[in-house]
């Protein structure tokens, strides 16, 4: 029987999947921060940073999970110190993460989402013409060069940073519902979209909930040779998806 995070007592706002579909998910453990025991873990690698206060002015600071440098205070420039005694494996309890403890960054159909980026509400710019065609979903912001990024509430981009990432071939690309995360519910496979197809057919299902019309990507499905990632959008109940190939 598939085991969930809310099974656990550990529900996540945006991840609905099977807890094996969580990349940093490594079960029940001990949390490298605060020292809880038997509690869902997660582990912090790279892209994943501890959020330390500094001892200096009290601002929260984003340190390096993977590289454990001391970084300079963003507020008063007095060195923050990575935390001593963090085991080799630092894996954050579901307790600690929830609370912003640690933070995950995320990739998005938007940018990347960062603790830093998140403190400034706005996602780290990509050329500008790969941007336009969300202009109408949700507020860009021109940065320097062609760069464009889109301007998210700071709230709405924290909370992915407290939720685990799927498992993805090539990367994970969250989706949106204008300016709000999508709730991932999981890697279906061509079975998986044959069950919710309704009246439609599998394949046409299929083809609208990827936004495509290419359809050799239903074969490729049938035959496991992509991954769907599939989305439910909060506003609308609608699914979305994004596919990718090893």
């Amino acid at each position: 029987m598939a085991t969930y995070f809310h099974d656990l007592g550990a529900a996540f706002p945006l991840f609905s999947a099977r807890v094996e579909e969580a990349r940093e998910y490594v079960g029940i453990g001990d949390c490298s921060i605060t020292r809880a025991e038997s509690v869902p873990c997660f582990r912090l690698g790279v892209g994943c940073h501890l959020i330390v206060r500094c001892a200096g002015c009290g601002a929260d600071n984003a340190l390096c999970a993977d590289e454990r440098d001391a970084e300079m205070c963003h507020r008063c420039a007095e060195l923050v110190e990575f935390p001593r005694k963090m085991p080799e494996e630092i894996v954050v309890g579901y307790e600690a993460l929830r609370a912003g403890r640690a933070a995950i960054s995320k990739e998005t159909e938007y940018g990347m989402i960062t603790w830093e980026l998140a403190q400034c509400g706005c996602t780290e710019g990509e050329a500008g013409a790969r941007r336009l065609r969300h202009s109408e979903r949700a507020p860009m912001l021109e940065l320097s060069g062609d760069r464009v990024g889109t301007k998210l509430n700071p709230a709405v981009m924290s909370e992915l940073l407290r939720t685990p990432t799927y498992i993805s071939w090539q990367g994970e690309n969250w989706l949106f519902d204008g300016r709000t995360p999508g709730v991932f519910i999981g890697c279906w496979s061509a079975a998986d979209f044959a069950t919710h197809a309704g009246a439609q057919s599998a394949e046409d299902f299929f083809l609208s909930v990827v936004g495509s019309t290419e359809r050799w990507l239903w074969s490729a499905l049938t035959t496991g040779r992509v991954s769907v990632y599939v989305f439910r959008m909060p506003g609308s109940g609608a699914l979305r998806a994004h596919w990718d190939m090893e």
